[in-house]
């Protein structure tokens, strides 16, 4: 089982969570939802929500 912080995050928010450490988990190519996201997986040390506001970008 893999463990941590995961999240759907929209194609156009990708480069703002990967400057905060996000690492994308997998690009959902293969399926409806990879049209609007990727599964990106958080940095250890960061929890979900640090730092970013899913509405309306950076905090």
């Amino acid at each position: 089982m893999t463990e941590g912080t995961f999240q759907f995050i929209p194609h156009h928010r990708r480069a703002e969570y990967e400057a905060k450490g996000w690492t994308v988990s997998d690009d959902l190519s293969d399926t409806h939802n990879g049209r609007h996201s990727v599964l990106m997986k958080a940095p250890d040390a960061e929890p979900a929500s640090a730092g970013i506001d899913l509405e309306g970008g950076a905090r």
